[in-house]
C-alpha cells in the first residue's frame, strides 16, 4: 500500500489539463452514480498573494513529500509548484466495494511519468487512447491493493481499473450528484473547493464516529444528529478571507432541527473554548451563520485570512521551515 500512497501523492502534487482547465471541465469524468464529488482549483488558489508568498516562503519544503515521493516527481519530471491546475475526486459505492476515480489537470510528460512508474514496478495495461499502468502493494495485513495510473497529454487519471477505463471512454456531459446541487443554488462549482456527498448510505459510519467521540458532548451531538443526513454539501473561497458555506439535507424536517440545534451548540462550546486559547476567534466563531428551512440546515462563515496566518505561525514546530 505504500507505493500506491506515495505515487498518488506525486501525482497528487504534480500531476497536471490545460492552462485555462478548471474543476468543473473535469466533472463529466466521474462515474455517473458517484455517492461523493470534491474538487480543488489549485491554479485558482495559486494566485492567491497569501498562498504566493507562502510558495516563495517555502519553496522547497511546502509540499511534505518524503524521499521516494520526492525521487518519483523527480524521474517524472514533475514540478509540484506550478504544473498542478485542477483536481477532482469521485467515489461511488458498489457492492460494499468503493469505486474511486481522481482526475488532475496540468502540463507533464506522459512518457517520463510512464517510465518512473515503470521503474517502480509498474504493469502496462492497454488503452484506446494509450497506455495505463498499474501500480500494486500489500499492506501489513497482507492484503493487495492497487490503483491504475493513465497518463495523456494534460490529463491524468488515478483510481480502480474499472473506474478508470470507463472515465477514458466516457464523453464528459455533467455529473447528476454535481448538477444537482448547482441547480438547486446550493452549490458553485466556480469556488475554490468545494464536495457533495450522499452520505445515507454511510450512516452507520456516522454511529461509529458518534460512540469514538464519548466524552466530547459537542462533537457527538452532532454526529449522533448527522445519522438522519441524506446530502452533505460544502465550497469554500480563499481572497482576503477564507469564505465557507456549506448544507446539510436532513430526512426529516424535525431532524434538520435537531441537526441545526446540535450545530448551533457545537459552535457555543468552540467559543467558550476559544476565550480560554485564543480571544480572537470568538467573534468569528458568533458571526457564523446557522440557518434552517424545512428540511436543509445551512453553515455560513468567514475567517480573515490573517487570523488563520496567525494560527497557522503559531502552530509551526519550532525551527520548522513549513506549517
Amino acid at each position: 500500500m505504500r507505493k500506491v500512497a506515495i505515487l498518488a501523492t506525486a501525482v497528487l502534487l504534480a500531476a497536471p489539463l490545460w492552462a485555462a482547465t478548471v474543476p468543473a471541465d473535469l466533472v463529466g469524468y466521474l462515474p455517473a452514480d458517484a455517492q461523493v464529488a470534491l474538487a480543488v482549483d489549485v491554479a485558482a488558489l495559486r494566485t492567491n498573494p497569501t498562498v504566493q508568498q507562502w510558495l516563495l516562503e517555502h519553496q522547497a519544503p511546502w509540499s511534505g513529500v518524503d524521499d521516494d515521493a520526492a525521487a518519483f516527481l523527480r524521474d517524472a519530471g514533475l514540478d509540484p509548484v506550478k504544473d498542478v491546475d485542477a483536481m477532482v475526486v469521485g467515489v461511488a459505492l458498489k457492492d460494499g466495494r468503493e469505486e474511486a476515480l481522481a482526475l488532475f489537470a496540468g502540463r507533464f510528460d506522459p512518457a517520463s511519468m510512464g517510465s518512473a512508474l515503470l521503474a517502480r514496478g509498474a504493469t502496462v495495461v492497454p488503452l484506446p487512447g494509450g497506455a495505463a499502468y498499474r501500480m500494486t502493494d500489500r499492506d501489513a495485513s497482507g492484503t493487495e491493493h492497487s490503483a491504475l495510473v493513465y497518463p495523456l497529454a494534460g490529463l491524468v487519471m488515478v483510481g480502480s481499473d474499472r473506474a478508470v477505463a470507463a472515465a477514458a471512454m466516457r464523453r464528459p456531459a455533467g455529473n447528476p450528484l454535481v448538477d444537482a446541487e448547482v441547480a438547486a443554488g446550493r452549490l458553485d462549482t466556480a469556488a475554490h473547493l468545494w464536495f457533495v456527498a450522499d452520505v445515507a448510505a454511510h450512516a452507520p459510519r456516522a454511529a461509529e464516529m458518534a460512540e469514538a467521540a464519548e466524552g466530547a458532548g459537542d462533537v457527538r451531538d452532532v454526529l449522533l444528529a448527522s445519522r438522519t443526513v441524506r446530502r452533505v454539501t460544502g465550497q469554500a473561497l480563499l481572497g482576503t478571507s477564507l469564505e465557507v458555506r456549506g448544507f446539510a439535507q436532513a430526512d426529516t424536517p424535525d431532524n434538520a432541527e435537531l441537526l441545526r440545534d446540535a450545530v448551533k451548540g457545537a459552535l457555543a462550546a468552540m467559543r467558550l473554548h476559544a476565550q480560554e486559547i485564543a480571544p480572537e476567534l470568538v467573534e468569528v466563531l458568533r458571526d457564523v451563520r446557522v440557518g434552517l428551512d424545512g428540511t436543509l440546515v445551512s453553515v455560513e462563515g468567514t475567517v480573515p485570512v490573517a487570523l488563520i496566518q496567525r494560527h497557522a505561525a503559531a502552530c509551526r514546530p519550532r525551527g520548522s521551515a513549513a506549517p
